[in-house]
């Protein structure tokens, strides 16, 4: 996105969207929620929740990164649900819907428009799904899906939503902002 619209603009975008996917994690109430930093710890910035715990996200692939996030969570918690920071569209009933499902269900996933995914559930780390995978690109959740399929495992698919990855995404997210108003 910097490329369309410069760096301090996409900051000022990624700042906005991080915002906004922690306000609605926040309203889910009886959860901690873990924030994963990289690539350090800021413990001076606004979130000083204290149903937040911070980490440092670990180096490697996106799928290095979210595999250590499950570990980590999993080792403290019956459930875990790691979402994007870059979908707007996510809100404290989907997120209460994909903990539900959970419960009934070995993987909750929440499809983008793009190809990828903005939310992964699980009860059990099942790292298999983030090997030999190429991040960012429009097969991400075909194949994603392929692997839970073959590890037999049970799945709830959440609403397929729109995730932030170019100018023209936000522009569309703004206009519907404004058209709510």
């Amino acid at each position: 996105m910097a490329s369309d619209v410069g760096d301090a603009k996409a900051l000022e975008i990624y700042n906005q969207l991080v915002h906004h996917t922690i306000s609605e994690s926040l309203k889910v109430d009886d959860t901690d929620k873990l924030l994963f930093y990289y690539p350090h710890i800021d413990n001076q910035d606004s979130f000083q929740d204290p149903s937040i715990r911070k980490f440092q996200q670990m180096n490697g692939d996106l799928g290095d990164k979210m595999a250590d996030a499950f570990l980590k969570a999993l080792s403290e918690y019956d459930q875990a649900i790691i979402i994007g920071t870059d979908c707007p569209y996510i809100d404290s009933d989907l997120l209460k819907k994909a903990l539900i499902s959970l419960q009934s269900h070995d993987i909750v996933i929440g499809p983008a428009k793009d190809g990828g995914y903005y939310l992964l559930g699980m009860k059990v780390l099942h790292k298999e799904l983030f090997d030999q995978m190429e991040w960012s690109t429009d097969t991400v959740f075909s194949e994603t899906m392929q692997k839970v399929k073959n590890l037999e495992l049970t799945v709830q698919q959440m609403i397929t939503l729109s995730d932030i990855d170019y100018a023209s995404d936000w522009n569309k997210y703004q206009q519907l902002i404004q058209s709510q108003q």
